[in-house]
């Protein structure tokens, strides 16, 4: 008899210790990444990390029941190989999904939101010519560095014909200063500069080759399957409430439409 209660007390304490290891343990830190690109992700007057992205991924982390969120200010052609190097866990920057991404071990979780690119210029540049296509204009370009906007231009430009800096505002300087005609980005983002400034500034949608539209998601390393299943998760009600769907209006985004994507990882 006492020495089958024994086995029983060792079965049972085996069976517990198990069923302990089974239950998924959220993370106690997340490392998340940003950008400065308003409305998507932003550092405000009082050092607040604000913005679309990063104000839903509060409200994931809080249901995925993790304690502590480390935030870490990125120049947005730094946010993949921080990931890549394990300094972050999530991208939350409102970065476009491009097959080029989806092909590093980079996993996309459910878009969140949906843009166009536009183009943004001074009203005193007088080399522009707002009514004329862009194609016939002799225009010099700036982008963001390791943007999707650079990567269409490098297919289709020569080196000279663009200029590549770290974040929107050397992107303004350089339109000030006469280095470049036109910011190309997307068109949330020029919206702001422009309301801000609508004295200075004019905008409008993309054409040609920049005529493009683009999902947007956070991102997390492919092999976090688990950290990346449970983000979905929590996602999926998050993205459904109204402040979010507010939020992305406001931002002037489109919400994506989570019923279009049932897997893991989301690619074109």
């Amino acid at each position: 008899m006492l020495i089958s209660s024994v086995i029983r007390t060792i079965f049972l304490i085996v069976v517990i210790m198990l069923s302990g290891c089974s239950r998924e343990t959220p993370p106690a830190t997340l490392k998340i990444g940003y950008t400065h690109e308003p409305p998507y992700s932003y550092v405000n007057e009082v050092g607040e990390v604000r913005g679309v992205y990063p104000d839903v991924a509060r409200q994931i982390t809080r249901k995925m029941g993790v304690d502590n969120v480390k935030w870490v200010l990125l120049s947005f052609d730094r946010l993949i190989p921080a990931l890549l190097n394990n300094r972050i866990d999530v991208i939350a920057a409102g970065m476009a999904v491009t097959r080029a991404r989806t092909e590093q071990n980079l996993c996309f979780t459910t878009p969140l939101s949906q843009s166009n690119t536009a183009v943004l210029w001074r009203k005193d540049n007088n080399n522009v010519i707002s009514e004329a296509p862009l194609s016939s204009q002799a225009l010099r370009f700036v982008v963001i560095d390791g943007s999707s906007e650079e990567s269409i231009l490098k297919q289709h430009y020569e080196p000279e014909a663009f200029l590549s800096v770290e974040d929107i505002r050397l992107g303004l300087l350089a339109l000030k200063s006469g280095r470049a005609d036109m910011l190309v980005m997307t068109r949330p983002t020029l919206m702001q500069v422009s309301e801000e400034s609508p004295e200075r500034y004019q905008i409008k949608d993309g054409q040609g080759i920049l005529e493009n539209r683009q999902v947007s998601a956070f991102v997390i390393r492919k092999e976090d399957t688990e950290l990346a299943q449970r983000w979905n998760t929590a996602q999926a009600s998050v993205s459904k409430q109204e402040d979010t769907l507010s939020a992305l209006t406001q931002g002037g985004m489109t919400p994506f439409d989570a019923s279009l994507h049932k897997e893991r990882c989301y690619t074109l």
